[in-house]
């Protein structure tokens, strides 16, 4: 499983992005949470933060198992529509061993949500929260 949770992620900009566009590496900083019902309720958050590191936490969906991960992330390729990320501490390491490393395409950035398309090539969104919302 492909680690949606982290994705992102994210972003605060003033309009809307597109893959075409450059995207401001900035706009990654703050929470974002995963949703399987449009954000109504949140089965994992990514704070994504400043210095290149990530902090990931929640219960998985459909099940009672909590988990933490921390990583880095990057965002690269000629225009920012990259984003890669490494684990570097997990709570489950069976599911994603420490060093598991991916990268997924930004699809668009708004200011509400953040779609992107995994390796695998399904696309996923998550929706920025109130900070405060959630803690780790």
């Amino acid at each position: 499983m492909k680690l949606s949770i982290l994705l992102l992620p994210f972003l605060l900009t003033s309009g809307l992005l597109h893959a075409q566009d450059a995207i401001n590496p900035d706009s990654l900083i703050g929470l974002w949470g995963s949703s399987e019902d449009q954000g109504q309720s949140i089965w994992g958050y990514d704070q994504y933060n400043a210095d290149g590191t990530i902090n990931s936490w929640g219960t998985f969906p459909d099940s009672i198992a909590d988990f933490r991960i921390d990583g880095r992330y990057e965002i690269s390729g000629d225009l920012g529509t990259t984003i890669c990320l490494t684990i570097s501490r997990t709570s489950h390491p069976e599911i994603l061993p420490v060093g598991t490393q991916w990268c997924d395409q930004i699809i668009s950035i708004s200011e509400d949500e953040f779609v992107y398309q995994d390796p695998d090539g399904e696309q996923h969104v998550v929706y920025r929260q109130k900070v405060g919302e959630a803690y780790y």
